[in-house]
């Protein structure tokens, strides 16, 4: 194992034999026995291998922005799928660290979440979290884009609320529509997100009533009010139409649950 996922494995440059590494590691149990699990986490040091692992699925992503193939990912079809194939391993290997060591957990969401920018949308830029995050919002999912929301969704500690909020509603309805979850929407909207430390962006968004749970984003309310103010009437009622399309579509698919209240205020 210390050959395989320790300093070794950072100085192979023959992606055909890294691959090859990373299908060997995927073999190795992470949980027990006890020994194996202690090898996977040092004592001292428990992100040790971890760091590897996820500097490697680092690397991937990033070769896939630069190559401008995330963007058409988020429909399923700019990843080549033996692209995909290659790292499933390393996905797996990474979600498994996660669920068995809440240190890794805390360690890998840190990573992900700690610097976002909340007043920015989640999939916008070219880092990990954003280009994960374009995939994991495909309308159309496959195996890549659930396995991928499968690894942020254990880093989020099961947390439906903690993964909706994250990486938005927008993003995340497609995934769990596909894995038949659901969430309690004012639960998402008045909940603490989880951060290891304390930080600007968790201050910024106690005020629930500026987060966007759709976009998992700050609405700038006074911009909105200054976009309805200029718009004519006709505009507002077009629209209106929009989105009430929208959800008839959502309702029908299932991703979310109308109801119409035709009581008396």
């Amino acid at each position: 194992m210390e050959v395989l996922s320790g300093k070794y494995i950072r100085h192979i440059e023959d992606s055909a034999l890294l691959i090859q590494v990373v299908q060997v590691l995927f073999l190795f149990p992470v949980q027990s026995p006890s020994n194996v699990k202690d090898t996977w986490f040092p004592k001292g040091n428990v992100m040790k291998n971890v760091d590897v692992v996820f500097a490697l699925l680092e690397q991937r992503v990033r070769e896939y922005t630069s190559q401008n193939t995330a963007a058409s990912g988020l429909f399923g079809k700019g990843i080549a799928d033996e692209e995909r194939a290659k790292d499933i391993p390393l996905i797996c290997i990474l979600g498994r660290c996660v669920a068995a060591n809440d240190d890794v957990r805390q360690d890998v969401y840190h990573r992900l979440f700690s610097d976002r920018d909340y007043h920015e949308l989640p999939e916008k830029g070219d880092s990990v979290r954003a280009t994960i995050t374009k995939i994991i919002g495909s309308p159309v999912q496959n195996d890549y884009s659930q396995l991928l929301g499968d690894l942020v969704l254990v880093v989020c500690n099961s947390d439906i609320n903690s993964f909706v909020k994250n990486i938005g509603f927008g993003n995340a309805s497609g995934y769990l529509n596909s894995r038949k979850l659901s969430f309690d929407h004012n639960s998402v909207s008045s909940s603490t997100l989880f951060v290891k430390a304390a930080s600007t962006s968790e201050q910024i968004i106690s005020n629930v009533n500026d987060f966007d749970v759709v976009t998992g984003a700050i609405q700038d309310n006074a911009d909105i009010e200054k976009e309805l103010a200029a718009m004519t009437e006709e505009e507002k009622e077009r629209e209106a139409e929009k989105l009430f399309v929208l959800f008839e579509k959502l309702n029908k698919t299932g991703i979310i649950r109308t109801q119409f209240d035709f009581r008396n205020p």
